[in-house]
């Protein structure tokens, strides 16, 4: 079989780094580009694995409450042909998000 690496840098889009509320939706999507095959990608999120893998492009939409408060997202992208950590790249974004207090 033919292998080809991906072309360039895996990249994170959608968040950044500003707080977020609890409610508020953040889209993120994690893009590898190129390659033979595609890297496939998977998301972690709080610790846990997010079901599911995509190839090449991934999107996750994630809804903000108080369990993200300092908490990181992952996408992680592995390819035939990386050697290097196990055959596995990664970047990490962490979510803020604020806490709106009322008092009545």
């Amino acid at each position: 079989m033919l292998y080809a690496p991906p072309t360039g840098d895996q990249v994170i889009t959608g968040y950044d780094g500003s707080p977020r509320f609890v409610g508020n939706k953040v889209v993120l999507t994690c893009t590898v580009n190129g390659g033979i095959p595609l890297a496939t990608l998977t998301w972690t999120c709080k610790g846990e694995p997010v079901q599911g893998t995509a190839l090449g492009t991934s999107t996750h939409t994630v809804t903000i409450d108080s369990s993200y408060n300092g908490q990181r997202c992952s996408c992680t992208a592995s390819h035939p042909t990386w050697t290097v950590n196990k055959d596995v790249q990664s970047q990490t974004i962490v979510v803020h998000c604020k806490f709106v207090i009322s008092f009545k």
